[in-house]
């Protein structure tokens, strides 16, 4: 299954959490807070993303929504993922 919620912390200074992935076209309900204490330095959403950012960080609109992420090597499309890529 998917993801259905993220509460307020849920990621809280999980500091090796520096890439999301993130396949819906809109900005999902998650609580600014749930990333506080993350070293986010990119979050990667379909090319028909709605918005420009993500829980408050700006996204990159690199991934093609049309290939799901491969749990083997992390590759979304046409984008290369770090090994600490959470998908959501």
């Amino acid at each position: 299954g998917s993801v259905q919620s993220i509460g307020n912390r849920a990621f809280s200074d999980c500091s090796s959490l520096a890439s999301i992935t993130y396949n819906g076209t809109s900005e999902p309900e998650i609580p600014d807070s749930a990333f506080v204490g993350c070293n986010i330095e990119s979050v990667n959403v379909p090319t028909n993303y709605e918005g420009d950012t993500f829980c408050g960080k700006p996204v990159n609109k690199i991934i093609n929504p049309d290939k799901p992420v491969d749990p083997e090597n992390q590759t979304t499309g046409r984008s290369r993922q770090t090994e600490q890529t959470r998908q959501i």
